[in-house]
């Protein structure tokens, strides 16, 4: 349905693995692409509905709630906008090296203040079991040492000062998203 100009850069890390920039994207490129989407199941209805019930009209899509950012599309209670989980849920699985890497919070365990936001949020809980993994990612290529995975060590003063801070989801979400940036730069899901 439409075509995407994008330009990438690939280098291979200490571990052999490949890092993958992209670049060249615009936000107009995204919604055209949103539009293409949205397009494409509408055909693909029809085709299916006219195949299976010629005297049926398809329904039409339910309309695509106009982004703020393009990836921005998780409703957190306080009304503002928080991330894709599934942008989230992919950038964890790249990092598939740090699976055993546990979350910053322990929902399991009594949690009070900000991590009970967390706790209470799915989107939240993605993001914290990212910002986690991505932390130890960079600690682990600042210092050129690996850390146990099971029990890192976490970015306590950041947990402190910043995230422990947050009385809102809003807050949470734009905490997260900063330290996540900070720790993986370019390979962030957030936008910079």
């Amino acid at each position: 349905m439409y075509e995407l100009p994008i330009t990438y850069e690939s280098q291979l890390d200490d571990k052999g693995q490949h890092i993958v920039s992209v670049g060249g994207i615009r936000r107009g490129d995204l919604f055209a692409l949103q539009a293409g989407m949205i397009e494409g199941i509408k055909k693909s209805r029809e085709e299916k509905n006219s195949v299976t019930k010629p005297t049926e009209v398809p329904p039409e899509p339910k309309p695509v709630e106009q982004l703020a950012s393009p990836v921005l599309v998780g409703k957190i209670a306080s009304g503002s906008q928080c991330f894709s989980e599934i942008a989230i849920t992919k950038a964890i699985s790249e990092l598939s090296s740090y699976n055993n890497v546990p979350s910053g919070v322990d929902c399991e365990k009594h949690v009070y203040g900000a991590g009970k936001i967390i706790c209470q949020n799915d989107t939240l809980k993605l993001m914290d079991s990212l910002d986690t993994k991505a932390y130890v990612y960079a600690f682990e290529n600042a210092t050129k040492s690996e850390v146990n995975h099971e029990k890192p060590t976490l970015d306590s003063a950041w947990i402190a000062s910043v995230r422990n801070e947050c009385k809102d989801e809003a807050c949470l979400c734009a905490a997260f998203k900063a330290h996540t940036n900070d720790s993986l730069g370019g390979l962030s899901p957030y936008p910079q």
